[in-house]
């Protein structure tokens, strides 16, 4: 079953006679790592696939024309690698191929240096601070490694922090800013899909989660009726919900990755990273952070509101009513009370 499972989920095949006997610690050790393998190959692979495809052209039904001198000047600027571009305008569009991935695995392989590298330059910046691990203190402190690795951060990641912002970080602020510029340097695009899918899934999932909520403000008063307090039980099968919308991000998220492919070929296009782009965090994501708060406080007041008591209006006739001697509202020019106040009593 686990078998099937990994096959419709990551397109994947595993060697059944090689799991046989194992414990099962081990195969899920073994499943795991195969799926690693997977996306590392698709890290490999993404950048490729979205050049060729932004570089290339339909001219039959069959048959794509690719911009070579297009691809060659994004493929030199992308992987830093100017000997790219006179193979890329010469050989065979196989052989482009399987170079631009050999280049690409190179350039992904010398990330695990790098992020070696970070992790030494921070732990030299931040020794001897023991809990209160934060720039300012740092640069009391250990003013020397701080500026070597902004130097180095500016040198090798591209990567330049304004002095205010940092001032107002801690270690794990800057090892995340590192972090995600090491990922701009190696994985710009396969990164940036990541983040896109990510905000759209997590964004349809919240309002979802918000109706559900209000559906379970409707039901939960039933409760009542078999001696549950409607307020705890609302509390607790909404952290139920909210748990369960978490766990479905990450079961699409990764259906999703391992699909992409199959998505439109602009959502690839768009993820391309030009020579001149600038890898600042989008607005949306600050937008997006912003209206997560508001939409928490939000559930939080229906929570605590949920046992108040609700006043409702009685239902009162606006409209002004006829005298039984007056002349009936229906312009019969009968008395009320021999025309419709009769109807009236018969029904």
């Amino acid at each position: 079953m686990a078998l099937v499972w990994l096959k419709g989920k990551f397109g994947l095949d595993a060697d059944v006679a090689k799991l046989k006997g194992r414990e099962p610690a081990s195969v899920v050790a073994s499943l795991v790592q195969l799926a690693k393998e997977a996306y590392e190959n698709k890290e490999a692979l993404y950048p490729v696939m979205g050049g060729l495809q932004t570089f290339s052209r339909p001219v039959g039904p069959n048959h794509l024309q690719v911009d070579r001198e297009g691809l060659a000047n994004w493929a030199a600027n992308r992987f830093n690698s100017p000997e790219l571009a006179d193979l890329i305008l010469t050989d065979s569009g196989e052989k482009v191929f399987e170079e631009l991935v050999r280049v690409n695995r190179e350039m992904i392989a010398r990330s695990t240096t790098t992020i070696q590298e970070t992790t030494a330059l921070l732990d030299d910046t931040f020794k001897g601070l023991g809990k209160d691990k934060n720039v300012k203190n740092a640069r009391k402190s250990n003013a020397t490694e701080l500026e070597k690795l902004l130097s180095w951060a500016e040198t090798e990641l591209k990567a330049k922090f304004e002095l205010d912002d940092l001032l107002s970080w801690d270690s794990k602020d800057l090892e995340m800013r590192l972090r995600r510029a090491i990922d701009d340097k190696y994985y710009p695009e396969i990164r940036r899909m990541e983040r896109s899918i990510l905000l759209s899934i997590v964004d349809e999932s919240w309002k979802n989660h918000l109706l559900a909520m209000d559906h379970l403000r409707s039901a939960v008063g039933l409760k009542g009726y078999a001696q549950i307090d409607p307020k705890v039980e609302y509390k607790r099968e909404g952290m139920r919900l909210f748990d369960q919308m978490w766990f479905s991000i990450g079961d699409r998220m990764t259906d999703l990755i391992f699909r992409v492919e199959g998505l439109d070929t602009g959502a690839v296009r768009q993820t391309m990273v030009e020579t001149s782009a600038r890898h600042d965090e989008a607005p949306r994501i600050q937008a997006q952070k912003v209206q997560l708060n508001k939409d928490q406080e939000a559930q939080q007041a229906a929570i605590d509101q949920s046992d108040e008591p609700v006043k409702v209006d009685p239902i009162r006739n606006q409209a002004g009513r006829a005298g039984r001697n007056d002349p009936c509202p229906c312009g019969s020019g009968k008395k009320y009370k021999n025309c419709c106040l009769k109807n009236e009593s018969v029904a």
